[in-house]
């Protein structure tokens, strides 16, 4: 396969199982958004308590993030798709049925390790099936799929409130994501060529990279390329830190801190919120947050459309410059438009969400899963992962004992906190 544009059996799962996989990030991220006011009614929650339902799920995506790179090394991409997809069923459908509230957060945590998993393991995947031609239009379906979901999650969230129970239903229907990746993992997914020849099973390798570029040729050059880019078979974690990998690794941390700290959590787990600290009322918040997910999704899909077009440096300097315009605008909107903030808002969330999406939402997962040769990626993308894992529980938790330094958190909350 020569470009994108011709799409082999391998490649289609690669690109289903990221969506899946981002499908179940947005989702469970998203759902929090509705239904924690029905599960505080429901188990009297203290302010601190909010804080642990609501970022429980982030606790687990650190541990799934710490442990997946080294597991993803060791016995291979499918078998840890597999693993994310079983601890993700198990996570969903015991946090809906849970009778107390700490059950809730034991099995949002678990759902969190099947969460860290995909979110690492799935753009890697891509980068090692897809050919390069096409690898930024097919790495970009994960975000799309995050978008996605979080829309979805914010529809269930308006169409159940107000029903009895409505907020277990919310958190059970993000099992179809997880039971969908573990299906299509067991049935259809194969294993990495990269890391099939890491492990000396050459001709599984090339069964693989046949389908992906349509020729023995092609799969023979692909696999004398990757040989030749294979130091080892897998690089102690010592390597990762060393002078030689100094600099992809402080790039990978600088860009997952870029995106975590613009504050975008904030935006997906208290836009309702959000919406009545500037003047909606409560049912309109809820649409409007609805309103916020379509945005969300849609300009995922045209960054779908040019993210090969444009390069990733191009995108990541224009949409620094539209979070930085849109979040300016949003925080002296509360002193130059305080009779108008509710409108001044709305349009600063959807040039914001816009920002984000043109870099660091996509681009992310992917520019990580570039910079590092194989013997290191796995390990490279899990700790990268983890930091973001770490930076995101930061700014989306009131607990006391993390500190909160989200400038878009801080600009949003200054006027009303719901806590």
């Amino acid at each position: 396969m020569g470009s994108h544009s011709t799409l082999s059996f391998h490649a289609i799962v690669a690109a289903v199982l990221s969506s899946l996989a981002g499908g179940t990030l947005g989702y469970t991220t998203g759902i929090i958004n509705p239904a924690l006011d029905l599960v505080e009614d429901r188990f009297r929650l203290s302010t601190i308590m909010k804080s642990v339902v609501t970022c429980s799920i982030l606790v687990g995506a650190m541990f799934g993030s710490l442990f997946g790179g080294s597991a993803a090394d060791w016995v291979g991409r499918r078998k840890v798709s597999i693993f994310a997809g079983v601890i993700g069923v198990i996570g969903s459908v015991g946090a809906a049925i849970a009778p107390h509230v700490v059950m809730v957060v034991i099995f949002r945590c678990l759902l969190g390790v099947g969460v860290g998993l995909g979110s690492f393991l799935m753009p890697l995947y891509v980068s090692e099936v897809v050919p390069a031609a096409g690898r930024g239009v097919w790495g970009s379906v994960f975000q799309w799929a995050v978008t996605l979901g979080i829309l979805i999650a914010y529809s269930v969230g308006l169409g159940l409130h107000g029903v009895t129970n409505g907020w277990r239903w919310m958190i059970l229907l993000g099992v179809v994501f997880s039971a969908a990746q573990l299906v299509v993992s067991v049935l259809y997914q194969a294993e990495s060529p990269r890391w099939c020849l890491a492990k000396g099973r050459t001709e599984e390798a090339k069964r693989i990279l046949v389908d992906v570029f349509g020729s023995e040729e092609r799969a023979d050059e692909e696999i004398q390329k990757i040989q030749e880019s294979q130091g080892q078979e897998e690089a102690p974690w010592g390597a990762l830190f060393s002078r030689v990998w100094q600099r992809p690794l402080k790039l990978g941390i600088l860009l997952c801190a870029a995106q975590q700290l613009t504050g975008v959590n904030a935006i997906i787990y208290y836009s309702p919120r959000i919406m009545e600290s500037v003047g909606f009322g409560s049912d309109d918040s809820l649409v409007t947050t609805v309103g916020i997910g379509a945005w969300n999704f849609v300009t995922t899909i045209v960054v779908f459309f040019v993210v090969d077009k444009k390069g990733r440096r191009p995108l990541m300097i224009w949409s620094a410059v539209l979070m930085a315009v849109s979040l300016l605008l949003l925080s002296s909107g509360y002193y130059w438009f305080r009779d108008h903030i509710g409108p001044v808002a709305l349009i600063c969330l959807f040039v914001y969400i816009l920002g984000f999406e043109l870099g660091p939402g996509p681009l992310f997962f992917l520019i990580v899963s570039e910079i590092f040769p194989q013997e290191l990626r796995g390990r490279a993308t899990g700790f990268i992962t983890l930091v973001r894992r770490r930076i995101a529980l930061s700014h989306s938790s009131h607990v006391w004992w993390i500190p909160t330094t989200s400038l878009c958190g801080h600009a949003t909350w200054r006027s009303r906190s719901p806590f």
